[in-house]
């Protein structure tokens, strides 16, 4: 994501159509059949902590089950 110019937070690559992210709004990066990206969403914070990079995402979700909501 760094490439991208993302210096803050964690890019969303993917979210599957069935999950409960997709149904709340939550956007993936994606790539156009010519090649453009467009850039999903950058998870900043989880509930009060700051998400820097993956290891605090990783962190920060380590308190939460699935099925738990998460803002």
């Amino acid at each position: 994501s760094k490439a991208l110019g993302i210096t803050k937070g964690v890019l969303v690559l993917d979210v599957p159509e069935s999950s409960p992210a997709f149904k709340a709004g939550m956007k993936g990066t994606s790539r156009s059949e010519s090649g453009l990206i467009t850039i999903g969403d950058i998870i900043v914070k989880v509930e009060d902590k700051a998400i820097n990079k993956e290891a605090d995402l990783f962190e920060a979700l380590e308190s939460f089950k699935p099925g738990d909501r998460v803002r």
